[in-house]
């Protein structure tokens, strides 16, 4: 068929279609005649296109063609909504995205069509400019220029309270800082409560009393040192104005690393504030800031440089529109390369509402086929577009709330993000469905450069439904979403892109109250997103499931997100961010839980954390979904007290004395009780237990509270009260795994003293006897003692000769007796031997070391 023949034929379909014959509509009231000419003007431009147009997004495109004259507001009533739509500078060049091949001949031209280059990434095949909107197509003709879309905007996820009207901005500083450390310690159960509870069995979860003392929390934080020390924290949201005005009244500290460049544009500051609550959670955590506004490829370049710097944990509040839902794309993929090395990554949910509260702007599932065709030229023949059935009947969804922040809708489809080859495209029709208010059908056919993306220009108004078509391809999952509006055919699964990553840790936000601290049991708020996410490709571009990238045939995998919630809307010292609300303020607060638990404990791995973190989330209100809320709401105190624990280590681990004359004391040996573990450890009581307690004698000041990594000394010596092996036990009772831990304490009690342990002669003859030498044994004790033997053994006993012995067979008690013995060698060299009394005295036998020199 012609063009001019389809042409002909379409007068005949469109008045078919009015009367209501037309197979295919359910019913002339869903597709009226005038959008339906809309509809199929629109797609006969795209039809249309030359190679160098289809590499434009086509609200360029329409822009340009508008500027131009070439296209008429009589057929396409939306063109000045498109045109509007577009980020222009004061000279009125665009704000754009490049894709392709990145050189210097490209800028170059770039700059000789009259444009600014904003920013590159050879990396990412990007680049950031501004150019004359009729410029663009120029410099979509050259070979190395894959696509060129509107500059891709940075949504950030705070929440407005447009029920508050005094702003923190007109309160007293010192009221302002007041009221932040109260909100903030009270969000997290107050630094303190986290503290006081790792001394208890049974940790409490309410907050304290902050309001008495507000330095309560600082000063346990420090006598416990669990505040974030050691650990660097890195966030990335739009910019850090205020920064230095926070640091200036000590509500940030001094030392916060800003990546160079990456301060973000000017007036920008909820970065500021998310440093804020890190800064009021874990204060001695190391802070560092990267903007996340100027590109997708600058945001990953960033994620990867604060990993590079050290930062263990890194949050973020950013949501990109083009970000994959079904695949990992350039953003998420630089998180997967972060937390590959260890790093805990967060981020906000989003705040595009979710289904349990009935504030869903999301649907998902498979293209329904199902709905009425429409004829189209398509190149230089007829063809046809199928529009999508949402639900069994409704060939349109009705936008029931508009986007809380103006943002726009966007459609995505189950087509890898790197040269999709299915094209779907996007209609806001109003609510009589006879005008076409938003579109947006960019060419998907395979080229390099082309996303599975459409978004509107604008945020569809209440009551303006939003239309789907199948311009060529296969049936694909859809994702649309209208990013913070509401839709009346909704479904779960708002949450995606990096926000939703496998990688990341997504987080809900419930309200901050009482009831938060007590026992969870609290709704999420409204506007916070859900999930689940389905992933139908890898990283790389390949199916999970091959050939099966559907909902209903259960294709690809399914992420169980959000991973758990935590409060929101606290009060902050950043100007107009008082009350921070939105799972803005809801990650880093998530953030600061790990890095108080990594500071209490460094030999945590990333699963550990976040193990525990679920684990001990308290549940949140009954009828909200893991999809809503995760694994419940994570509490700082419970967390933290979960990981730090205790270990006692002794040194030495057994203490002998050796023997000791009755009736008399030993030197001191010192045992070290140290706290080898993360959390503070408890000493109950320390005591002498055992046969012979009553032998030994303990001086210490160990009972109390010792902190992790210190020590202290438990002083023992040793008295016996009889002779032979006397023993005991310290025993230690404490709050550490193996208690009680005990040191066995040794020692010999004897009643007989020698007056010397050793007897040295001079150098003597070989055969000629040396003058005799005495030692003296002396009863100690108040009985007598028997005097079994007295002899010489060893290596040369034969050179040593015992030349009177005044000990009998028994030695009263307090009395003595003298041993006399001459050195006789019978070689040459060094001579040894033992003096030995045996008797039971205790530590028997006795000895006397013997030594000479034969010449």
């Amino acid at each position: 068929m012609t063009r001019d023949a389809w042409q002909k034929g379409l007068g005949g379909f469109i008045a078919l279609a009015v009367a209501g014959g037309w197979s295919g509509v359910a019913s002339a009231q869903q597709l009226q005649r005038s959008g339906i000419e809309q509809i199929q003007t629109i797609l006969n431009e795209k039809g249309r296109l030359t190679p160098a147009q289809r590499k434009l997004d086509s609200h360029l495109h329409f822009a340009a063609q508008y500027q131009r004259g070439a296209l008429s507001l009589e057929t396409i009533p939306a063109l000045p909504r498109i045109s509007r739509g577009m980020k222009r500078d004061e000279q009125g060049n665009v704000n754009v995205d490049i894709k392709g091949t990145v050189s210097e001949a490209l800028l170059v031209r770039i700059v000789a069509l009259g444009g600014k280059v904003e920013s590159v990434s050879p990396q990412h095949g990007a680049i950031r400019a501004w150019i004359p909107l009729l410029s663009a197509e120029t410099l979509a003709e050259r070979p190395d220029v894959n696509f060129i879309m509107p500059a891709s905007k940075a949504h950030y996820n705070t929440q407005l309270a447009p029920s508050l009207v005094l702003r923190s901005a007109q309160l007293p500083l010192a009221v302002r800082q007041a009221m932040a450390r109260r909100q903030l310690e009270g969000r997290f159960p107050g630094l303190a409560s986290a503290l006081a509870s790792l001394r208890a069995a049974s940790p409490p979860t309410a907050p304290v009393d902050t309001d008495a003392v507000i330095s309560e929390g600082d000063n346990l934080v420090q006598a416990e040192n669990i505040i974030g020390t050691g650990v660097k924290v890195g966030v990335l949201s739009d910019g850090v104005t205020s920064l230095a005005t926070l640091q200036a009244e000590g509500d940030l500290p001094a030392n916060v690393t800003v990546l160079s460049g990456q301060a973000g544009p000017s007036g920008a500051d909820e970065g500021t504030a998310m440093l804020e609550i890190v800064y009021d959670l874990a204060p001695g955590a190391q802070l560092y800031f990267a903007s996340a506004d100027a590109s997708e490829a600058q945001f990953a370049t960033n994620i990867e440089a604060l990993a590079a710097a050290g930062c263990t944990v890194i949050v973020d509040d950013v949501t990109y529109f083009d970000e994959g839902p079904f695949q990992d794309g350039t953003i998420a993929q630089a998180v997967d390369a972060v937390v590959a090395n260890g790093v805990l990554y967060f981020s906000s949910a989003a705040n595009s509402g979710n289904l349990d509260s009935g504030t869903s702007g999301t649907w998902e599932g498979d293209f329904n086929g199902t709905g009425a065709t429409i004829p189209i030229l398509n190149t230089d023949e007829g063809t046809t577009v199928t529009v999508h059935k949402f639900n069994a009947s409704d060939e349109f969804d009705t936008v029931t709330a508009a986007s809380s922040d103006d943002s726009p809708t966007t459609l995505q489809w189950g087509d890898p993000l790197v040269d999709p080859c299915d094209d779907y495209d996007l209609f806001i029709m109003n609510p009589a469905l006879t005008v076409v208010e938003d579109y947006s059908v960019n060419t998907q056919d395979c080229e390099a450069g082309q996303e599975p993306f459409e978004v509107t220009s604008a945020a569809p108004a209440a009551g303006e439904v939003v239309v789907v078509v199948l311009y060529m391809g296969t049936t694909k999952a859809l994702h649309v979403a209208t990013n913070r509006g509401e839709l009346a055919i909704n479904t779960n699964g708002a949450t995606f892109g990096h926000n939703a990553g496998a990688s990341t840790l997504t987080v809900a936000a419930t309200p901050v109250q009482t009831t938060i601290f007590t026992s969870g049991n609290q709704s999420p708020e409204p506007y916070s997103s859900d999930g689940p996410r389905k992933i139908f490709y890898n990283p790389n571009g390949t199916a999970i499931t091959t050939g099966n990238v559907l909902f209903g045939t259960n294709g690809g995998t399914t992420l169980p997100k959000v991973d758990f919630t935590t409060g929101d809307c606290g009060q902050s010292a950043v100007p107009d961010f008082s009350p921070f609300c939105g799972t803005s303020a809801a990650a880093p607060t998530a953030a600061s839980v790990a890095a108080l638990m990594l500071s209490a404990n460094p030999s945590l791995t990333r699963a550990q954390v976040i193990s525990e973190m679920k684990s001990t989330a308290l549940p949140a209100a009954a009828g909200f979904s893991t999809n809503t809320v995760g694994s419940g709401i994570v509490m700082a105190n419970l967390a933290v007290n979960s990981i730090v624990v205790p270990a006692v280590g002794l040194t030495p681990g057994s203490a002998s004395f050796g023997l000791q004359a009755e009736g008399t004391t030993s030197g001191t040996i010192s045992v070290k009780l140290a706290n080898t573990g993360s959390g503070p450890l408890t000493v109950n009581s320390i005591q002498l237990s055992g046969a012979n307690s009553g032998d030994f004698g303990l001086s210490q000041s160990c009972v109390g509270s010792l902190p992790a990594g210190s020590n202290c000394p438990l002083n023992v010596t040793f008295a016996p009260t009889a002779g032979g092996p006397r023993h005991t036990g310290l025993v230690i009772t404490d709050n550490a795994a193996g208690s009680p831990h005990t040191v066995i304490l040794t020692g010999v009690g004897t009643s007989a003293s020698l007056s010397t342990s050793s007897l040295t002669f001079n150098a003597q003859s070989v055969g000629t006897p040396s003058a005799a030498q005495t030692v003296t044994l002396t009863n100690m004790s108040t009985v007598g003692m028997n005097v079994w033997e007295i002899a010489i053994l060893g290596a040369n006993p034969g050179d040593f000769n015992i030349t009177s012995n005044g000990c009998g067979a028994t030695l009263g008690a307090g009395l003595g007796c003298s041993v006399s013995v001459s050195f006789k060698p019978t070689a040459t060299g060094t001579r040894t031997a033992s003096l030995l009394f045996s008797d039971n005295g205790g530590g028997s036998p006795q000895s006397v070391l013997l030594t000479g020199t034969g010449q």
